[in-house]
């Protein structure tokens, strides 16, 4: 399961990511902005205690949730649009260098820096 929700009470983290894996390990983000992109994070054994903490931290409540696409294969698990680095998918990831980054729009994969507009992330708060 993945999950996004905008921050209540925090001024320096505005959006959180929450990822619970198969292998039962569960990821929570933080985001400086609302703008798609890679945020640091913690990991946890169980989801209960990541919810706990975004709750206690950030204000964020089991109701301000808005579930996300899972994470496709070779991708990364921190960014809504698909994203991958260049060069995973064959087994040979381009780490550390620049241009390195691919979104999946439109049914292909585009170069980061040939993408004219990263799509808007879009809360359940914003459909209403």
């Amino acid at each position: 399961m993945r999950c996004i929700a905008r921050t209540k009470n925090n001024s320096e983290t505005k959006r959180l990511m929450i990822h619970g894996e198969k292998n039962g390990w569960v990821h929570l983000f933080y985001f400086d902005g609302e703008e798609e992109g890679c945020g640091s994070g913690d990991a946890y054994e169980r989801f209960d205690v990541a919810m706990e903490i975004a709750k206690e931290e950030f204000g964020v409540t089991e109701d301000d949730w808005t579930h996300i696409e899972e994470v496709r294969e070779h991708c990364q698990q921190d960014w809504v649009t698909p994203t991958r680095i260049k060069g995973r998918e064959v087994g040979q990831p381009r780490f550390g260098e620049p241009n390195n980054l691919e979104l999946f729009l439109d049914g292909e994969w585009v170069s980061l820096e040939k993408v004219k507009e990263i799509p808007k992330i879009v809360y359940k708060e914003d459909l209403v």
